[in-house]
């Protein structure tokens, strides 16, 4: 399912199910985009594309959605699975690399302020209260924790604005976003 809330479209996707470029939802992901007028784009889901934890990456996911992602500047990317907290830099495939095939960091000069990514920012935010599990830290991720947490966003216009808080109230993380928006607002 979908739904907007102000400038952002949210898209909620079932990774349990078929998401393979012939499967029904991947048909209706691709038309959400497709027709999109939001300035944001934030997709979520179970299974983490991305992970430096327990599960890992999940490379079948990954390969499909990851390019159409990119293609449609989808912005955020959530998904749990795993028990902690991580955030990469701007992600992009490069086909026919044989490094960027799983995932290039871009634009990681930016860091923690982007302005314009030129790809999704990828989170497992995966620490709501159960035990967590052990991580280890790749070049792909900006920040890392082993923490119970929950995720903030602000978006106002053209700013996208994370805090990520643990159970103390702690801002342990954050990260800012400025994109810029076409006059005809979007899409």
């Amino acid at each position: 399912y979908s739904f907007r809330r102000g400038n952002c479209l949210f898209i909620a996707l079932d990774s349990n199910q078929d998401l393979s470029s012939a499967s029904l939802q991947y048909e209706w992901l691709e038309d959400e985009l497709q027709s999109n007028t939001a300035d944001w784009v934030i997709c979520y889901f179970h299974h983490p594309m991305y992970s430096d934890s327990w599960h890992g990456d999940d490379p079948f996911l990954r390969t499909i959605l990851a390019p159409l992602f990119e293609e449609h500047g989808v912005d955020i990317v959530l998904a749990g699975h795993d028990h902690s907290y991580q955030r990469s830099y701007p992600l992009r495939l490069i086909p026919g690399s044989e490094i960027c095939r799983v995932g290039c960091a871009i634009d990681g000069h930016m860091e923690p302020d982007f302005l314009d990514p030129g790809a999704p920012i990828y989170m497992v935010t995966g620490g709501g209260g159960a035990d967590l599990y052990p991580l280890f830290r790749s070049l792909r991720m900006a920040s890392v924790a082993m923490r119970h947490h929950a995720v903030i966003f602000d978006i106002e216009g053209n700013e996208l604005r994370m805090s990520a808080v643990d159970t103390a109230g702690v801002i342990f993380d954050s990260m800012s976003i400025q994109k810029t928006i076409p006059v005809d607002g979007g899409g």
